[in-house]
């Protein structure tokens, strides 16, 4: 028989780490793992899962309504400053669409998310000192039609009837 020692064939114990992985690498499942599904609840039947699935897929088809309903009116709210603004621009601006496409109607909001008229009018003279030909140009009133009091009736251009009456006034 072989003298053997049973301790010196045995691996060496593991040692145990003290340390804790970082967060997100704990467990079986690296981060980008999708997570595995939950069992179902001890003493929950199958019809109580299928109706709390349905009660979740029916919460998640409203929330995607509302989504939907809120970004809706969110746009008509865009569609409303945006004309608001441009009619504001347009006491100054050739272009009014020139203010909004130079600047976002972002820019142009409060906190609250309503239009600051301070900013867009700032926003205005900021664009007309970078690009002052976009001014709207101003009437010259030298060359306008200016009289004071009624005028006479304007000359009205012969019509077909008063044609037709000075040929049969002529030939009778």
């Amino acid at each position: 028989m072989t003298d053997h020692d049973p301790q010196a064939t045995q691996p060496a114990p593991a040692t145990t780490s003290t340390e804790t992985p970082p967060p997100g690498l704990e467990g079986p499942n690296p981060p980008h793992d999708p997570p595995e599904p939950l069992p179902e609840p001890q003493g929950a039947s199958g019809d109580d899962v299928s109706a709390l699935r349905h009660e979740a897929a029916s919460r998640r088809r409203k929330l995607r309504e509302a989504e939907a309903e809120r970004d809706a009116l969110r746009a008509r709210v865009d569609q409303h400053d945006r004309a608001d603004v441009e009619r504001a621009a347009a006491r100054s601006l050739a272009d009014p669409s020139d203010l909004l496409s130079t600047t976002s109607l972002d820019d142009l909001r409060d906190q609250d998310g309503a239009i600051d008229w301070e900013q867009v009018n700032q926003a205005i003279v900021d664009l007309l000192q970078r690009k002052p030909h976009y001014r709207k140009p101003t009437p010259d009133l030298s060359t306008a039609d200016l009289h004071p009091g009624a005028r006479p009736p304007a000359p009205q251009p012969p019509s077909f009837g008063s044609a037709m009456k000075r040929q049969i006034g002529r030939r009778g």
